[in-house]
This record gives C-alpha cells, sequence and structure tokens, in this order.
C-alpha cells in the first residue's frame, strides 16, 4: 500500500500561526480578567471593613476624649475647692510666747492661744470669743485684766473683732449709745482705740506707718486712756499732736 506524504502549503501555515496567537491573547485575556476581579473585590471587603470599623474607632475616640475631658473638669473642681493645711496667725498680747503660730486651718481661737503657750496669769479672755474660727493671716491680742478693767472705766470695752484689720481682741470699742451721748465733743472725731489704718490716715500728718505705729502701740499697751496718750507713739511730736488733737477722741 502506497503512503502519501501529506505536506502543508504555506497559506495553510499562516493561518495556524495566527490561530495559536489568537489562542494565547484569548487566554492571557481571561487570566488577566480574573486577577482583576479578584483585586476589585478584595478592595472592595477592605474598603467596607474600613467603613464599618471607622465608626467604632471613632466612638471610641470620642469616648476616650470625652472621659478625658470629665477628668479635666473633676481635677479643675477638686484645685477651686482646696482649702490649705495649715494657717499663720498672729497671737500677742497677756500670753506666754506672743509668737506667729502655725496652726491646722479651721482651728479655734483658744488653739491659737494654746499655741502660743497659753495666757498668763495676768489675762482676761471674757471678752474674746474663744471659739471662733481663726483666719490666715488674723491678729489675736490677748489683754490684761487691767487693761479691760481701765478701757471699761473710760467708758470703752474690750471685744472680739474680724472685720478688715484682721485683729481679734485687745481692740477697745465704744461700749454703747449711752457713752457717746455723755461725750458729744468727741462726734466726728477718730477714736484711737477703734479705727482702723484707713481711717486713722484720714487724721492732718498720719500716713500710712504712723498709723501702723498707733495699732501696734495700742495692741501691746492696751488702750489709749487719753487724747494725749498717743504722743508716746513713736514719730508723733508736738507739733504733730497740736494738728491731731481736735480731731481724736478715745
Amino acid at each position: 500500500m502506497d503512503i502519501k506524504q501529506v505536506s502543508l502549503k504555506d497559506p495553510d501555515k499562516k493561518k495556524l500561526r495566527y490561530i495559536l496567537i489568537a489562542v494565547v491573547l484569548l487566554a492571557a485575556l481571561v487570566v488577566y480578567v480574573s486577577v482583576r476581579d479578584v483585586s476589585v473585590e478584595g478592595e472592595l471587603v477592605r474598603t467596607e471593613t474600613s467603613q464599618e470599623s471607622a465608626p467604632a474607632d471613632g466612638s471610641r475616640e470620642g469616648k476616650s476624649e470625652t472621659a478625658s475631658s470629665g477628668d479635666s473638669a473633676g481635677s479643675a473642681d477638686s484645685a477651686v475647692e482646696a482649702v490649705p493645711e495649715y494657717i499663720y496667725v498672729d497671737v500677742s498680747g497677756a500670753v506666754n510666747s506672743p509668737m506667729v503660730v502655725c496652726i491646722p486651718y479651721g482651728s479655734r481661737v483658744f488653739e491659737a492661744i494654746d499655741a502660743a503657750g497659753g495666757r498668763n496669769e495676768e489675762a482676761s479672755v471674757k471678752n474674746l470669743n474663744l471659739a471662733s474660727v481663726c483666719e490666715d493671716g488674723q491678729k489675736i491680742y490677748v489683754p490684761t485684766a487691767a487693761e479691760v478693767e481701765a478701757a471699761e472705766a473710760s467708758g470703752t470695752v474690750f471685744q472680739a473683732q474680724n472685720g478688715e484689720s484682721g485683729e481679734t481682741g485687745g481692740i477697745p470699742a465704744a461700749s454703747g449709745g449711752a457713752a457717746k451721748a455723755e461725750n458729744p465733743q468727741n462726734s466726728g472725731r477718730v477714736n484711737l482705740n477703734t479705727a482702723g489704718s484707713e481711717e486713722l490716715q484720714t487724721l492732718p500728718g498720719v500716713g500710712p506707718a504712723i498709723a501702723s505705729r498707733i495699732i501696734d502701740y495700742r495692741n501691746t499697751n492696751g488702750a489709749f486712756q487719753s487724747a494725749e496718750d498717743i504722743r508716746s507713739v513713736s514719730g508723733i511730736g508736738d507739733k504733730i499732736y497740736e494738728k491731731l488733737k481736735d480731731h481724736i477722741c478715745v
């Protein structure tokens, strides 16, 4: 049997080559599209996941910020409500150890006096409010019994005062309307035993320094017994007294 050899002509070879190229290109296109779809789906999944998690993270941050703000507000309130642990009070007069004492905040007058060694045998506290609460920078003067008697004899009485002067005790004050009625000439005059620094400075020739000396003098020596006693204050001579005598009283 005779076998015939079949051979492809050139036009047939070209067609086959084009078919192979087309098949390869088609396969490449299918692979590209498949990979692209997977990538796009992955991005969509990641995007959706991040969007879902964002509010949670945001809410957590919001809660943290709220908590932080609350803590800051609480700290501010605590700072406003904070009170000093100790205060300083100047205790002088008829006590065993006149000094500036450091006592716990909220202490009473009797505790401040005890911190200064307690009152001595000459002290009189009948006109002091020993139960009153002390303030930082306050001055407490404990008079002697002799000072109280002398003040009462002159129509004044030692009594506790907690005004702008920051002083308690040792300040003689007018005993009342009756005393003023008995001394009408004192109307409009400055009482050396009750006036504060500002009132004393309204007097002719009296500035802050002399006013401070007048207050220190009466705190140390007791009430002025007469207007002329002001001459015992350092810095007040005869010339200044002549200017003052018609404007002062006790």
